[in-house]
């Protein structure tokens, strides 16, 4: 796979170097290539590196990187933006661009704090539990459901069956549904950081539109609160693609919404919309991902088209275009992979390059 400039100014980057010049210090009775630095949130010795894995996680604030830039903006608690460009500077094709990368891609905004973790909304059930008190497959795979089960729970596991979303995929990317609450009879698609808490979750109506309803709300998710994520700031199943990068060859496929991503699933994780923030671009180079295929709905092209400089400045990047009319959740994994084949190659910092 082609790498972009960013990837290639970040594996030149010296992590032991850097990490012994900010107070590393090995780790006892561990791997002599792995030091501890002192967290600048919690003021103890709760970053663990690995030099070599080119890898760090805090155990106190639960983040994780595989990227020197997540390093350093963490470590010097600066905005990532500008940890981009401490890194990038070591290309010297790359000094006309940094700024611009820094106003684009993440903001100049201070460092934040890690996200709260969420709580499960009220009455939520994992639909893996309800399958395991179950034992007659349909035809395709899935199940059909006893009478000793909540009646929500019933209906969230036909609705998967009609969508298609196997029972493999529903009890690795946790799905689960609500017996009570506001997100009550929804499909709850959950989010998780790197230390793997939940910090969104979206809840899919599992009925079409009832007469009785002023509205019919599709898709519902938890009110914004100071200090908890959004939809803007975590991607779907990132952390599941994070933990197997390697298989996925360092590449991964982009989506729009969670069925996109049940279907695309293993190596997908969706946006939640037709667009990519700064944060969930910073979250893409920390899990480590080189190669992005980014798949949006078939309607979505224009804003695919925007957004794609952007990202071919930093990540491998293909555009993988669908039949008309037609989205990752109408088809199947095969006939997804088979579009990605049909990927048209965008660039991998090929402008950068160019530069004088």
């Amino acid at each position: 796979m082609p790498d972009s400039l960013f990837w290639q100014a970040e594996a030149r980057f010296d992590w032991a170097t850097y990490v012994r010049d900010h107070g590393g210090v090995r780790a006892l009775r561990a791997n002599p290539d792995e030091y501890l630095l002192p967290c600048p949130d919690c003021n103890k010795l709760k970053i663990a590196v690995n030099v070599v894995k080119r890898a760090w996680q805090c155990f106190s604030c639960s983040e994780a990187g595989r990227d020197a830039a997540s390093l350093v903006a963490k470590v010097e608690r600066i905005p990532f933006g500008q940890s981009l460009i401490k890194v990038l500077e070591g290309h010297r094709q790359a000094i006309g661009r940094v700024d611009k990368i820094a106003d684009d891609v993440v903001d100049s905004a201070p460092a934040r704090k890690p996200w709260r973790e969420m709580s499960w909304p009220d009455g939520f059930r994992l639909l893996s539990h309800t399958m395991t008190r179950e034992t007659r497959p349909t035809a395709w795979g899935g199940y059909q459901p006893p009478l000793t089960i909540h009646r929500e729970e019933a209906v969230a596991l036909a609705y998967c069956d009609q969508r298609q979303i196997p029972p493999y995929v529903i009890t690795e990317m946790r799905l689960g549904v609500c017996v009570g609450g506001v997100m009550r009879e929804r499909l709850i698609f959950p989010a998780f950081d790197s230390g793997g808490r939940l910090i969104f979750y979206q809840g899919r109506a599992t009925w079409k539109p009832r007469p009785q309803e002023l509205r019919h709300i599709k898709v519902l998710s938890p009110r914004s609160q100071e200090g908890f994520a959004g939809p803007a700031d975590c991607l779907l199943n990132l952390s599941y693609v994070a933990d197997r990068l390697a298989l996925f060859n360092r590449r991964c496929l982009l989506v729009e919404g969670p069925v996109d991503c049940a279907h695309a699933w293993p190596d997908a994780v969706a946006s939640f919309g037709k667009k990519i923030s700064p944060q969930q671009i910073e979250l893409l180079i920390r899990a480590g991902v080189q190669g992005l295929d980014l798949c949006w709905d078939s309607d979505a092209t224009a804003e695919m088209m925007r957004a794609s400089p952007m990202l071919a400045d930093l990540f491998d990047l293909r555009i993988v275009t669908l039949p008309r009319g037609r989205d990752p959740g109408d088809l199947s994994k095969e006939q997804i992979e088979a579009c990605r084949a049909d990927a048209v190659h965008v660039g991998s910092g090929d402008r950068l390059a160019r530069l004088p």
